[in-house]
């Protein structure tokens, strides 16, 4: 698995064979880029609007996606794909127990426990991010 920097997309074995993610999410996976579909939504309303059917559309914001991300609800999602046992604890170890505080003029406060967000600047971040999101187009249709 890897990152590339300029669109976050992920080249990895295990979801390209078992196709764990639903075939509306195209962000941060290899082959399905975002203007991939743009492209497709636009043929879908063209479409829609041909036929005399109307089109409603929410736009969803994900600015700060990877900060709200719960870890133990991650975790759980991530327990329900089939992946193993020790890359589950590794990825436990990743995210639980990291502390931070916060530093203004000076003044610095106590060290707090983390419990939510994934760390940016890794290659698991996308990957774990969509994996937390892959249910949504189920709910939201």
């Amino acid at each position: 698995m890897y990152r590339n920097n300029n669109k976050g997309t992920h080249n990895n074995k295990f979801y390209k064979h078992t196709n764990p993610f639903t075939n509306k999410q195209f962000g941060f996976l290899s082959g399905r880029s975002t203007s991939l579909k743009l492209l497709n939504v636009i043929y879908q309303w063209t479409k829609d609007l041909d036929d005399g059917r109307s089109v409603d559309c929410i736009y969803m914001d994900f600015q700060k996606k990877f900060d709200t991300v719960p870890h133990r609800r991650l975790l759980h999602k991530l327990q329900s794909y089939v992946i193993n046992n020790q890359i589950i604890q590794w990825i436990t170890d990743f995210l639980i127990g990291r502390k931070q505080w916060v530093s203004v003029q000076f003044t610095f406060s106590e060290w707090m426990l983390i419990l939510s967000g994934i760390p940016q600047g890794s290659v698991l971040d996308p990957l774990l991010f969509v994996v937390y999101i892959n249910e949504l187009p189920k709910i939201v249709k």
